[in-house]
């Protein structure tokens, strides 16, 4: 400094400058692919808006845990596989009501055994269809993906066996 008079003193003033608090970026991962990239201010507690997450046939999909903190993040897409329900119809038949199965999306199932009964009548498999038109299955067919929303009723579909006649 030069030239500062001392005569009459001299006060000197602190200026500031204020330092902007550090962004960063929180990029949203879903099978391996960049689906959105969100930035946040140091210090934030929530995002301003988070996207949603990609559709998956046959299963529902979140977002992993995170917490935004003093770096950027990367938060991936958890997929799990949306459980339904089999249901079986004996479709005019009689006997004992079966017990639904239980299925995943994407898992080889075994389907339970048919146990109904009908007279005059021979079981020739089950139908997504209760008039045989839809999907055919045999008894105890090993299956997969029925369906990716909702429940299933499988329909027992008959065949009328003939009298022998002497």
């Amino acid at each position: 400094v030069r030239n500062l008079t001392y005569l009459n003193g001299v006060t000197l003033y602190a200026v500031w400058e204020e330092i902007p608090a550090a962004t960063h970026t929180v990029t949203f991962m879903a099978n391996g692919e960049v689906v959105d990239k969100v930035t946040f201010t140091e210090g934030d507690k929530t995002l301003s808006r988070v996207p949603n997450v990609p559709a998956r046939e046959g299963y529902n999909g979140s977002w992993t845990a995170y917490t935004l903190g003093t770096s950027d993040i990367t938060v991936n897409a958890v997929y799990t596989a949306k459980a339904y329900f089999v249901s079986f119809d004996a479709n005019g038949g009689a006997g004992e009501t079966m017990d639904p199965q239980t299925m995943n999306y994407d898992e080889l199932v075994k389907l339970h055994a048919n146990t109904y009964t009908y007279e005059g009548y021979k079981f020739v498999g089950w139908n997504t269809k209760a008039d045989g038109t839809g999907v055919a299955y045999e008894d105890e067919a090993t299956v997969k993906n029925l369906t990716a929303e909702g429940n299933v009723v499988l329909y027992a579909q008959w065949e009328e066996v003939e009298e022998e006649t002497t």
